[in-house]
């Protein structure tokens, strides 16, 4: 069988061992090449010989568009080989390195992938071991993706092979009833890990990702997997309770079949559009919470707390011409204007001090970068350097919807309200950003205002997301409007048990910039990072707003 095929390049090894790009010299086409090899005289068994053609039958009769095509499977002296198809789309886990999919492509991506499983299981045959780098991608001519299953079957048949169990599977996606060595997978154990690739997809990656194996199994069977919401709060309420009741560690609450979980996947609307442009995956746009209330309202004066009333009419032309008015602005100031952050000049060079040894998460020094007095001469901070990862500036209210991003970064997964307030735009900023997409300016604040109503435990919520590559430490610094308004901070890490605090005491009125440095992320961790008003020190009549986030390396 060898001879017929030769080898081109190896492209991954596993569990199960080398996967090689072949070329078949008889019908000129390139194939995917695997010898699993087995261990003496197994493979000479007449019981062993019919389990394996019964198995390896099956596989080979499987033909559907969304399965790899498996050409044939045959025995020799040393093991069995294995000749697939060859698809040359990116996988999963090479698309999550760029961040999240829109929950338009994770609902297709959840379709393909339950057409799959359903013909597999209606031939009795299970995977037991998806993963991220079980799916492979294909664009489609009207936009958008068609996923494929590109390993179905080969968890047990290198365990058939080789004699003993092979761990193919990703310990943080696998069903927790399969970490027992002896457990069989089934239908409700494949549903479970379709549905944490739904997660992992919407999310951009798993928070359980630096657990152990054995710490996985717990963490689901204990039900400890955060809401689907935490991380990307724009997914449908529906479409997220759908991918979370497929995430159940108990067996008892998942759905029982694929058809039952397909059923109920079609009676779910998706109210975005489908992708227009071939071949192309969007980051998520973040939106507001399911449980949040916040709302936006227009005040010509960023410290009034007059009540206001506009009509949807009204609220569109002051809206309009708040825009001209900043866009005027913008024109007058931008000979006259330096680049600093907390009244120095910002250059590429980093001069703050290393955070002590062994702390993971430090809050440097905080600074006012202008004042409220000074706000008819912004300052402008520099969001487009060397070090720059990934930004965010609130261009309007709410901040969550209205909010520039820089493109194709993924450190950023959200951000949206904690508690229930409104937002409003101002005339006004102390402050301007340049980015990669120009000057942009923040114009969204809130006060305590009997409209407004902002209170103490109020603010923001970001989650940030490292991705698999990330290497060194990173400074997150948040840009934050405050007006006798204390600020407490608490970040909570995906990878580590407590819990990190830290107070800013309110300043001159004005923007304060609050870095945070995160010393040693691993790539693949989560981090929660809540601001809210603080329950001491802040002033009755307090205002504050969130302006601008920026991530940078070291």
């Amino acid at each position: 069988m060898t001879e017929r095929y030769e080898i081109i390049k190896l492209i991954a090894k596993d569990s199960a061992g080398g996967m090689y790009l072949a070329q078949d010299t008889r019908l000129e086409r390139k194939v995917v090449f695997r010898h699993i090899e087995a261990k003496a005289d197994r493979i000479k068994s007449d019981e062993w010989s019919k389990e394996f053609s019964e198995f390896s039958g099956k596989l080979c009769a499987l033909l559907h568009p969304n399965l790899m095509t498996i050409y044939d499977i045959s025995i020799d002296d040393d093991g069995v080989c294995m000749v697939s198809q060859y698809i040359e789309g990116e996988s999963l886990a090479e698309r999550l390195e760029q961040g999240a999919l829109k929950q338009i492509g994770v609902y297709r991506m959840a379709s393909d992938l339950l057409e799959a499983l359903h013909a597999a299981h209606s031939s009795d045959i299970f995977h037991g071991a998806l993963h991220t780098g079980s799916v492979k991608r294909l664009p489609r001519a009207t936009g958008g993706h068609r996923y494929l299953i590109v390993d179905l079957g080969l968890n047990t048949l290198a365990t058939m092979i080789k004699g003993e169990d092979v761990h193919i599977a990703d310990p943080v996606l696998l069903a927790p009833e399969l970490h027992d060595e002896h457990a069989e997978p089934d239908a409700k154990a494949d549903l479970f890990m379709l549905g944490q690739l739904c997660y992992t997809a919407l999310a951009g990656g798993h928070p359980f990702a630096e657990l152990s194996p054995e710490d996985c199994a717990k963490a689901h069977l204990d039900g400890d997997l955060p809401p689907l919401s935490k991380f990307a709060p724009h997914v449908q309420k529906d479409f997220a309770s759908w991918v979370m009741s497929l995430t159940e560690g108990d067996r008892s609450k998942r759905p029982a079949t694929v058809k039952e979980a397909m059923d109920s996947l079609q009676s779910i609307v998706i109210d975005e559009p489908l992708p227009n442009v071939p071949g192309k995956t969007h980051a998520v746009l973040a939106s507001p919470s399911q449980k949040t209330t916040a709302q936006v309202v227009v005040s010509p004066d960023t410290e009034s707390d007059a009540e206001h009333s506009e009509s949807k009419k009204k609220f569109t032309k002051k809206l309009a011409m708040g825009i001209a008015a900043l866009c005027v602005l913008i024109g007058l100031a931008l000979w006259g204007v330096s680049r600093w952050r907390g009244g120095e000049d910002s250059s590429t060079a980093d001069t703050r001090a290393a955070a002590p040894e062994g702390v993971l998460v430090y809050m440097h020094e905080t600074n006012i970068v202008n004042t409220v007095k000074q706000r008819d001469k912004p300052v402008t901070v520099d969001f487009d350097t060397e070090k720059t990862l990934d930004w965010t500036v609130a261009k309007g209210a709410p901040v969550w919807e209205k909010r520039e991003e820089k493109p194709g970064a993924s450190y950023i997964l959200s951000l949206f309200p904690e508690g229930k307030f409104k937002e409003f735009v101002t005339k006004k900023t102390p402050v301007k950003f340049n980015t990669d997409q120009g000057e942009i300016i923040p114009v969204a604040i809130t006060n305590t205002g009997k409209k407004h109503r902002a209170k103490v435990g109020c603010g923001w919520q970001t989650n940030l997301r490292f991705p698999p590559k990330h290497k060194g430490a990173v400074f997150v610094t948040f840009y934050m409007y405050q007006k006798d308004c204390d600020f407490d901070i608490k970040v909570i890490a995906s990878s580590e048990k407590e819990t990190f605090s830290f107070n800013v005491p309110a300043g001159e009125p004005g923007v304060v910039s609050i870095p945070i440095e995160f010393t040693s992320p691993k790539g693949g961790s989560f981090y929660s990072i809540t601001i809210t008003a603080s329950k001491e020190g802040t002033k009755k009549n307090f205002a504050m707003g969130m302006h601008g986030i920026h991530v940078e390396r070291r």
